[in-house]
């Protein structure tokens, strides 16, 4: 259902297989949300709550947020900016010029 609400809305979807990822697990990622801080001696910790223990955002053995972080803003940032530039500021543009000028 997601996939063709994607398709309906013209939505485009991350492909990992556009670029050239090494060493990276491949989908389905699991991440969580962290909702709560704990503070210890070591630092401090986010992540989330769960009955059978704490959830870390960070800990690669909890969550895939590290390989979800690098594979987006180390790998493809090149491809977000070009993007952003070229696509969504002069869609922005474009729509702004069509609004102020009668």
């Amino acid at each position: 259902k997601i996939l063709e609400d994607c398709e309906k809305n013209d939505i485009a979807i991350f492909n990992p297989d556009l670029f050239e990822l090494q060493n990276v697990i491949a989908p389905p990622y699991s991440v969580i949300g962290g909702d709560a801080v704990v503070y210890s001696e070591v630092g401090q910790k986010i992540g989330r709550q769960y009955p059978w223990g704490f959830a870390e955002v960070t800990n690669e053995e909890h969550c895939d947020y590290i390989t979800l972080h690098d594979i987006l803003l180390k790998t493809c940032i090149e491809d977000f900016i070009e993007y952003t530039d070229n696509v969504l500021y002069e869609n922005y543009r474009m729509n702004h010029l069509k609004i102020t000028r009668p």
